[in-house]
């Protein structure tokens, strides 16, 4: 029988499969894991002074906690010791980085990731109800400071569609330069290219734009909002919407050089879920020029 959840944990070093089915596996996700369902939530109210109750200010999802027993199992002290190891080396417990939790719900075709950080759970049992010859078990606990899970991430390309101008020409012929501004888009509605959004939050968009090309509007026609980064490019750029991001920068610029060039109005704009109507315009693009989108879309629980 094909097994409900897939998890993994992943980092930097390598990647170690919880098996939620096969018993002989090194490393078994035992019952009574917490964490995979919706995080806590925060409301904020105000009493009413002449009234009774209160009234709704405000709502946040809190930084959530996962708990995962883990059952190690070898053949011998030796191996299950070798195992335990490989899984402290995986979890990077000395490092700032946070490692991956991955859930694959085969029967439902979802795939779900949140990133998390190893809080406690492998100080060590020998003997006793948590340790043996084959085995050890240990309750690992993680806090996750971003409570949403995020699908696979999605990958967006559009090209300029050279064109000609049989009315301008050139030493070698006509020219292959395209009229200005240039849409980069492989399918429009009014000018826009239509994004279907799935999820239960906002997908935040991260934009990598390869020119030659100068004058980059990136902009959410249905709600207006925009950024807008004037002159040249001569490098490849980042536009970066997320919250805890909120930058634009290339390889070289990487300490806000490019804020001057940036409108005023600025929106670091969100994808929301359902039909997003996105436009990117570049002046002077050439047929190399690439506009790259990234975003995973947001989900409150591991499946």
């Amino acid at each position: 029988m094909d097994p409900f959840l897939k998890v993994f944990l992943r980092s930097s070093v390598g990647e170690i499969e919880l098996s939620t089915h096969d018993h002989t596996a090194p490393f078994k996700l035992l019952d009574g894991a917490r964490g995979f369902g919706l995080p806590s939530r925060s409301v904020e109210s105000t009493p009413l002074p002449s009234a009774n109750g209160s009234v709704f200010r405000s709502q946040r999802f809190d930084e959530s906690e996962v708990m995962l027993p883990i059952s190690v199992r070898g053949n011998d002290p030796s191996s299950v010791a070798f195992l335990a190891r490989m899984l402290e080396n995986v979890l990077r417990p000395a490092s700032d980085d946070p490692i991956e939790l991955a859930v694959e719900a085969p029967a439902l075709g979802t795939v779900r990731r949140r990133f998390v950080y190893y809080t406690e759970g492998l100080e060590g049992a020998v003997g006793g109800s948590d340790s043996h010859f084959t085995w050890r078990h240990a309750q690992i606990k993680f806090l996750a400071p971003d409570p949403m899970w995020y699908g696979a991430e999605q990958v967006i390309e559009w090209k300029v569609d050279a064109g000609r101008k049989p009315f301008i020409t050139s030493f070698d012929g006509p020219a292959t330069i395209p009229f200005f501004p240039v849409m980069l888009a492989s399918s429009t509605v009014a000018g826009a290219y239509q994004l279907q959004i799935s999820g239960d939050a906002n997908a935040w968009p991260v934009w990598e734009i390869s020119g030659p090309g100068e004058d980059l509007l990136i902009e959410n026609t249905g709600t207006e909002e925009n950024i807008f980064i004037e002159g040249e490019f001569d490098e490849d750029v980042t536009v970066d919407h997320r919250p805890t991001v909120a930058d634009i920068y290339t390889d070289t610029l990487i300490d806000g050089e490019l804020w001057s060039r940036v409108n005023d109005d600025y929106s670091f704009f969100p994808l929301t879920p359902g039909l997003n109507s996105v436009k990117v315009t570049m002046v002077n693009a050439r047929p190399n020029s690439v506009v790259r989108l990234r975003y995973s879309e947001t989900w409150l629980t591991g499946w």
